[in-house]
């Protein structure tokens, strides 16, 4: 039992993005081939992740949102008709769009990049990784190797 207590009090610190990544990896996961304390293990690492990953996103909208280009809402209808348009106007239309998209992604990298305390997160066993690596055919070697960072034991 005390080896239990500690593991579920324990504190760690995390990248954000690294948080975020491995919250959005492990809703994605099929996990009915694991016993049940390591689906329960699963459910409870990325319970623990969730409100992180929930006030990033809540930023990037935020982000996405109040550094909107003026006229972007003209912007986004000549985009929705970008295959009929001259190629100048494409180029021009290429170039706002990334121009906003480098603004929303310079916003957002320091929050990214900002430290997360995270305690109590559920460690996910050696088996259950690997099993998961095996009946999730879109896991990369990146994600699980992520995975194993941030919740593995």
């Amino acid at each position: 039992m005390g080896k239990t207590a500690k593991k579920e009090t324990e504190r760690k610190t995390v990248r954000t993005g690294d948080a975020v990544a491995a919250y959005n990896t492990l809703k994605g996961l099929r996990i009915m081939k694991l016993d049940k304390g390591d689906m329960f293990a699963v459910l409870r690492a990325a319970n623990t992740l969730k409100p992180v990953a929930e006030s990033f996103d809540g930023f990037l909208r935020d982000a996405r949102e109040r550094l909107k280009p003026e006229g972007w809402d003209g912007v986004s209808e000549r985009i929705a008709r970008f295959d009929t348009l001259p190629d100048e106007e494409k180029r021009e239309l290429n170039r706002i769009a990334q121009a906003y998209q480098n603004d929303v992604d310079e916003c957002v990298r320091t929050e990214m990049d900002k430290e997360a305390d995270i305690t109590g997160i559920a460690r996910i066993s050696e088996d259950a990784l690997a099993t998961i690596a095996s009946d999730n055919d879109s896991l990369d070697v990146q994600s699980l190797m992520l995975l194993q960072s941030v919740c593995g034991e």
